[in-house]
């Protein structure tokens, strides 16, 4: 072989030790901060609440810590739209008793269940569809998010289930001709 070759042969074993070394690097650092991250799963959608005594029609809220440091959830709500995005507090009815209250600190592995009311959430949406531009409530069902905030200041941001943002879609085309009634009127 030429030193030319071997030059090359060095600088390409040089140049990939190198690579492993920051690989190696970034990789301890990812699971060195694994203990410390916040990590929620949950999930929006609606349902039936199903019991002896009756079946009511929800939106129900599951919110797991999947993480091994344990979260504080201190509060819940929505937020709308793209570019001007609106926030909405949930506050949530602390008689029912299938809703944890909040704040909820949830361990490692623990669960935490929120119900609203099919007729109550339909309520809040129409008042929200309300206050929004003709533009933004026909995009009302594509921007709307569920919000989950902790004590550390975490804001955890879920898409809700197709079903429900299917249901606020007809909500909103129902408001709007709500409007448009009220303004022919």
């Amino acid at each position: 072989m030429e030193i030319e070759t071997l030059s090359w042969i060095n600088a390409i074993a040089a140049i990939s030790s190198v690579i492993g070394t920051i690989a190696a690097v970034i990789v301890a650092l990812y699971l060195a901060r694994r203990d410390e991250m916040l990590r929620l799963r949950a999930s929006v959608a609606r349902g039936d609440v199903i019991s002896k005594i009756d079946s009511r029609s929800v939106v129900m809220i599951n919110i797991s810590n999947i993480g091994r440091r344990p979260v504080q959830i201190t509060s819940l709500g929505w937020r709308i739209g793209f570019a001007k995005k609106r926030h909405y507090f949930l506050k949530l009815d602390e008689n029912d008793p299938d809703n944890h209250p909040l704040p909820n600190k949830l361990g490692d592995g623990d669960q935490a269940h929120y119900f609203i009311s099919a007729p109550d959430f339909d309520r809040l949406m129409d008042e929200i569809i309300d206050g929004l531009s003709w533009m933004q409530r026909k995009f009302v069902a594509r921007s709307m998010r569920f919000l989950i905030h902790t004590s550390a200041g975490k804001v955890f941001v879920v898409k809700p289930a197709k079903d429900l943002r299917t249901h606020v879609m007809k909500l909103s085309s129902s408001t709007k001709n709500k409007a448009d009634a009220v303004k022919a009127a």
